[in-house]
């Protein structure tokens, strides 16, 4: 109920009390005069209700207007000298004019000092609330919070029991949940919170990494879509399949077409974990996948000479000189060698992923 409503709907209950007070009064005189003068007497006390009433509400709605104005500043200060008027009952839950909570609008801003003062007093005072409902929006607070970044306001929400699985169940939302939005958002910092990589006590468990949207997307699929190496790391420790597939019939392997860096990590990872295993596995597979790539990058050259300085190999070596000639034919056989090499990989692929 927004604020307009409730207004209109304290000004209608107090005149029917007053029009059902000036029934029953008439009710007890018979002669004409005693009716008209409960019928003075009854406009009489209309009127003032309505005054009564009006000016009531009027108060009210300025300082709720106050309240959420002061939530979107994040103007604690103001908040707090506003409370005792704006908590009466389970004012909480009272809602602005597009049907958002002061807490809510503080979560949206990323006002964390907000957020904590707002959650330490419902638990302090035990109002009803829940801190995994959804909004006018259908959304949830979490993911409101991931959403626009916010890691502090993530972390406070999550120390407050928030579900780390809350979804975005809005037709724009897609049915994502916060882990799937902080996987395209690129944001690595709140995808370790959220899957609390560091096992923080304060922490609600982890989210899970095979939740589903409603394109049948995974978590993994739109961190690997979006080129996000850093979280597709995390999202294979912490449990995340690959073979998954969504509603169109995609792997997370088809969406890493065109990154070779990415493909040649799934592949090894998914080789590997089903050889060993082992789910710390994908860590040795980056470290080689890592190291094979500053190997190829190891090459200076000057205008008349190149030079190769390959550490791994031998590091007692000194550097050699050669000339361009003997530089280019080492440059075209190791070029040679990795196509071999990729092609290796492709012709592995349906063994592995089932095709």
């Amino acid at each position: 109920m927004n604020l307009k409503t409730e207004f209109g709907l304290i000004t209608m209950c107090s005149v029917c009390c007053a029009l059902l007070h000036g029934d029953i009064f008439a009710g007890d005189n018979n002669s004409q005069t005693s009716r008209q003068s409960s019928v003075s007497s009854l406009i009489k006390d209309i009127k003032e209700t309505q005054q009564v009433s009006a000016e009531q509400g009027q108060k009210r709605y300025e300082l709720a207007s106050q309240w959420f104005e002061a939530a979107e500043k994040g103007d604690i200060e103001t908040m707090k000298s506003l409370h005792e008027d704006v908590f009466s009952g389970n004012s909480i839950n009272r809602k602005d004019d597009d049907g958002r909570t002061a807490l809510e609008i503080a979560v949206q801003n990323g006002h964390s000092a907000v957020v904590e003062w707002l959650l330490e007093y419902i638990n302090a005072e035990n109002v009803p609330f829940n801190i995994n409902s959804l909004t006018a929006k259908h959304n949830s607070l979490l993911a409101i919070a991931t959403e626009n970044g916010h890691k502090s306001v993530v972390r406070i929400l999550l120390e407050h029991r928030a579900n780390p699985n809350a979804f975005n169940l809005s037709a724009e939302g897609r049915g994502r949940s916060a882990l799937m939005i902080a996987a395209y958002k690129g944001y690595t910092e709140i995808v370790e919170l959220l899957l609390n990589s560091n096992d923080d006590p304060k922490l609600y468990r982890g989210a899970d990494t095979n939740e589903q949207d409603y394109d049948g997307k995974t978590a993994l699929m739109i961190a690997v879509e979006q080129n996000h190496s850093d979280i597709v790391k995390l999202l294979l420790d912490h449990g995340a399949k690959i073979k998954t597939k969504d509603k169109s019939g995609k792997r997370a392997l088809d969406y890493a077409e065109g990154n070779a860096e990415l493909t040649e990590l799934l592949m090894e990872f998914l080789g590997n974990k089903e050889k060993k295993g082992s789910k710390n596995v994908f860590k040795k597979v980056w470290n080689k996948v890592t190291n094979k790539n500053n190997l190829k990058n190891r090459r200076l050259s000057t205008d008349s000479t190149a030079t190769l300085y390959d550490s791994d190999i031998d590091k007692t070596n000194s550097l050699k000189r050669s000339t361009s000639t003997d530089s280019n034919a080492t440059f075209v056989e190791n070029d040679a060698q990795t196509e071999r090499n990729a092609h290796d990989v492709e012709s592995s692929t349906d063994t592995l992923i089932g095709k």
